[in-house]
């Protein structure tokens, strides 16, 4: 190849990059920088869903733990400790707590007294109380008159759900909660004034009929507005209260 011909290569190449870069100039695209990957996409808030939250394990079976807050001796269990003594309220009105799966824990009292996980001692009148599965401080209460032996309740809801969207949600207990406009009602709380465990009542909020246990998420508002159905997503883990 001659001299000349070399030349005219060259600028056949040069004018035909330019137009490769006045094109994607014009069409708003920028130029790619060679060697450099796109940055990957962020996930969906923790506390939120949409249409484009994708469970990065979907088959991922859900795990059970049964969270055993006292002794059989009626003490803290390890790495459990009192972190209030409401010695001075007496509680009334013990039932099965709806999130034990063993006999001796209870709920009692108004929901005011938030009193919904609650192990008994050895006298029978002191509880030691938990606030959610992941904290492991009890309240110490007393009550009105000797707990009676209770037996756990034959289908008890988790006390807290782990979800797939990183979410961690508290079984209801007690006060005035939003709703919405069609049959679907506000189970656990998850942190987020748009964002609750939804169920209908005939129903229960968790779906577990096979090993990955699932959940309806949805909105609630005071004024019971409209919203989009519930969103399926899948249960990382659930709590439950036990007695040792």
């Amino acid at each position: 190849m001659n001299v000349r011909a070399l030349w005219i290569v060259v600028i056949v190449v040069l004018l035909a990059a330019a137009g490769i870069f006045v094109f994607r100039s014009l069409s708003g695209e920028e130029p790619a920088a060679i060697g450099t990957a796109a940055p990957p996409a962020t996930s969906a808030p923790p506390s939120s869903v949409g249409a484009d939250f994708v469970d990065p394990r979907p088959q991922t079976p859900t795990t059970v733990v049964n969270v055993v807050g006292v002794t059989a001796s009626g003490d803290p269990a390890p790495g459990f400790t009192v972190t209030e003594d409401s010695g001075d309220l007496e509680i009334t009105g013990c039932f099965a707590s709806r999130a034990s799966v063993s006999p001796g824990v209870v709920s009692c009292g108004s929901t005011a007294a938030g009193a919904d996980v609650c192990w008994t001692t050895p006298n029978r009148a002191t509880l030691l109380c938990g606030t959610t599965p992941w904290e492991k401080s009890l309240r110490r209460m007393k009550t009105s008159e000797k707990v009676g032996t209770i037996a756990a309740e034959a289908e008890p809801l988790p006390w807290g759900l782990e979800l797939a969207t990183g979410a961690r949600c508290r079984l209801r207990n007690g006060g005035s909660w939003p709703g919405r406009a069609d049959d679907y009602v506000g189970y656990y709380d998850c942190g987020s004034e748009s964002f609750y465990v939804v169920g209908k009542q005939d129903d229960g909020p968790v779906q577990r009929s096979g090993p990955v246990w699932t959940a309806l998420v949805g909105g609630l508002s005071g004024d019971n507005a409209e919203f989009p159905p519930p969103t399926k997503i899948r249960i990382v883990t659930a709590y439950f209260a036990a007695r040792a």
